[in-house]
């Protein structure tokens, strides 16, 4: 096995300012793959948690509105109208503006 960075990768090794991209189709075999290995149903909770944990490291105030021991059934019942309408106002208050 070579020591040299570039013989990790299968193409040229990437540089600053390149764009990657993956993808993958979430099946009937991946699901009960993933059940299987972690416990859990719903494969997209791994992304949430990295998601937590990005804005966990932005050091401003967040409130995670979640049910405690919620399943698939009560993860709807998190964000009730008030809450959209609430989420949405701030972030019409909060636009983003143009660096241009």
């Amino acid at each position: 096995m070579s020591t040299e960075p570039a013989a990790a990768w299968a193409g040229p090794m990437p540089r600053v300012g390149d764009v990657a991209e993956r993808t993958h189709v979430v099946g009937p075999d991946f699901i009960r793959l993933f059940t299987e290995i972690s416990g859990d149903r719903n494969p997209l909770h791994s992304l949430v948690k990295d998601l937590r944990a990005w804005f966990d490291g932005c050091k401003q105030a967040i409130v995670w509105d979640l049910v405690p021991g919620g399943d698939h059934d009560k993860e709807d019942r998190a964000l009730d109208r008030k809450k959209a309408l609430a989420i949405l106002d701030w972030l019409f208050d909060h636009a983003r503006t143009s660096s241009k």
